[in-house]
């Protein structure tokens, strides 16, 4: 990713492998294995079960997890919430 900005999400999957194990996803997002498990299992997190076994694919984790943060805005639209309020000052004699 050089001459990218990386984000915060980015960062946390750096360096790890393509294939995670539910430790390193519970490592990652700060919560057990049984959290993580119950996450998957729901389809809360993305993930493929064959047999007993999961596989957790590094990328496809972090896309959810980007497309779920709500901290990122479209280009231009800082502020746009400010418009939606309307001052109420008082000052206004009608």
């Amino acid at each position: 990713m050089e001459g990218l900005d990386m984000s915060r999400i980015d960062e946390l999957f750096e360096g790890l492998p393509t294939h995670l194990t539910v430790d390193q996803l519970a490592a990652i997002l700060g919560n057990n294995r049984v959290t993580v498990y119950r996450w998957l299992q729901s389809g809360e997190l993305p993930g493929i079960k064959l047999g007993k076994t999961w596989i957790i694919l590094r990328d496809e984790v972090r896309d959810y997890l980007m497309s779920k943060h709500n901290q990122t805005r479209p280009s231009g639209t800082a502020g746009q919430d400010a418009d939606l309020v309307e001052d109420d000052g008082g000052d206004d004699a009608t």
